[in-house]
């Protein structure tokens, strides 16, 4: 009934789907239990929802360049047309390499989070907040990596 097209769109929607929301309820579930109170506080909560969307954004974007902006696009005409447009995935059968990446930049974003709820947060070790957060982000990373093997995330087709 599905071709080889569909399948793969319909991969490619249940796993956006699951990062946008899994990402932002893991986000609350981490930040809400290494911060005090932390649902008392607006900036905390603003950071729980966005952070690991946030480092997906940037570990996609540092792994395979600006192309993941022609896979959104793909995407968002796909959900606006519901399917029926003609423009194909710019996708690759091949991984690209360097999946390493994913890892570090959302080490590193998730570290600025904790950077900037340890600067406005007195209470709280500001070192030990930007580890916690950091450890976090990588774990995050660790599992987007993961995804990635075995084929869950977009991979950019970057021949023209």
């Amino acid at each position: 009934m599905f071709g080889k097209s569909s399948k793969h769109f319909f991969k490619l929607i249940i796993t956006v789907i699951f990062i946008i929301f899994g990402s932002m309820l893991l986000g609350h579930i981490i930040v809400n239990e290494m911060i005090k109170d932390a649902y008392t506080k607006l900036h905390v909560n603003i950071a729980a929802i966005s952070m690991f969307l946030v480092s997906f954004l940037v570990g996609m974007i540092a792994w395979q360049g600006l192309g993941v902006l022609r896979i959104l696009m793909w995407v968002i005409v796909q959900i606006l047309t519901l399917g029926n447009s003609k423009m194909d995935a710019p996708t690759q059968i091949q991984m690209p390499p360097d999946r390493w990446r994913l890892i570090t930049y959302a080490a590193l974003t998730c570290g600025v989070y904790g950077l900037l709820i340890g600067l406005f947060n007195p209470e709280l070790k500001f070192w030990i907040t930007i580890l916690d957060f950091s450890i976090v982000g990588g774990c995050w990373g660790v599992f987007l990596s993961i995804l990635g093997r075995f084929g869950f995330l977009p991979f950019v087709d970057t021949g023209l």
